[in-house]
């Protein structure tokens, strides 16, 4: 019987680098666990006290919902001339005609 030596060859570096595999894997089975450094967390900044201003604070509140009430206004007219604008187009155009209808 006779052995092919590139046969022989391969089998050797099989064996050689499941070996090299196996001792690796015995050595990290044995050492300690691998500890990360905890991260840093930044410092926490003091906040100062805000001393409110209820006065301010009351105008600011008035103008915002004045604003809140000129835009919905504004909106509502404008959907208002939208469709006054749509019946006008609709009521003049030629589509709309008695004789089309089957009735």
């Amino acid at each position: 019987m006779e052995i092919d030596p590139l046969s022989a060859g391969a089998a050797f570096l099989n064996w050689w680098e499941a070996r090299k595999q196996r001792k690796l894997m015995e050595s990290v089975a044995k050492s300690q666990p691998v500890r990360t450094r905890p991260k840093r967390r930044a410092p926490q900044r003091k906040r100062k006290a805000k001393r409110r201003d209820t006065a301010g604070t009351e105008l600011l509140r008035q103008q915002r919902l004045r604003l809140e009430r000129e835009k919905f206004e504004w909106s509502k007219n404008r959907d208002l001339w939208n469709g006054l604008k749509w019946f006008l187009e609709y009521s003049r155009s030629g589509e709309y005609d008695d004789e089309d209808y089957d009735d």
